[in-house]
């Protein structure tokens, strides 16, 4: 059993469980995200009420995710969708998706998402850190996605090409392609976090 299949026993994804899980988790995270951004000024929010009066108007949008993630055929369907359309929507320029180990002890990338919006020179630029990210593995605690992990909390970091790698593992690589601010958010479901998405902005 992989750790897709693992995640999946996890969630419990039948119809009636999955489609619930999936709506207590897009909107407070979409909020959050879109919180951060305009925290990040990549956004032209001038403060987080504007921001989530922004979200209130994209209500429609969210309305249509839902179905989507709730009928994919995947967990890993499911996050990137969840992925593709919270980068869209609050301008992170990439996304990845941590899922636990069928032991639980350790994380692997199952999905990355480039946010490039058609232009494919933009998320050529980003290969390495995505060919570093699909080969890494993270201990409990370990780096932004293990301590997440660990915590069940959202972690903000402002800068991680400044940062040693104590603190983000992979300062050198985000150094390399400009990222700048990330955010790790945890998936939770009664009590047991199931994946952790993380996103990146560049300067």
């Amino acid at each position: 059993m992989d750790a897709l299949q693992h995640c999946s026993l996890l969630c419990q994804c039948t119809t009636e469980v999955f489609p619930m899980l999936v709506f207590s988790v897009v909107l407070p995270i979409t909020i959050v995200l879109i919180g951060f951004s305009a925290w990040f000024g990549r956004q032209s929010y001038r403060s987080l009420s504007l921001a989530v009066q922004r979200l209130t108007k994209e209500k429609e949008v969210l309305q249509n995710l839902f179905p989507a993630m709730a009928q994919a055929a995947s967990v890993e369907a499911a996050l990137e969708i969840a992925l593709r359309e919270i980068c869209q929507r609050t301008g992170w320029v990439a996304g990845e998706a941590w899922i636990p180990s069928e032991d639980d002890q350790s994380l692997r990338c199952e999905v990355w998402h480039c946010n490039a919006t058609g232009n494919v020179t933009e998320c050529s630029t980003l290969q390495s850190f995505e060919d570093m990210t699909l080969g890494t593995t993270f201990a409990r605690g370990e780096g932004l996605p293990g301590r997440v992990w660990v915590r069940g909390q959202v972690e903000w970091l402002q800068d991680v090409s400044q940062l040693q790698s104590s603190i983000f593992k992979r300062n050198i690589s985000a150094e390399q392609v400009g990222f700048k601010a990330a955010l790790g958010v945890p998936i939770q479901h009664q009590g047991k976090v199931l994946a952790i998405l993380v996103f990146f902005m560049t300067a």
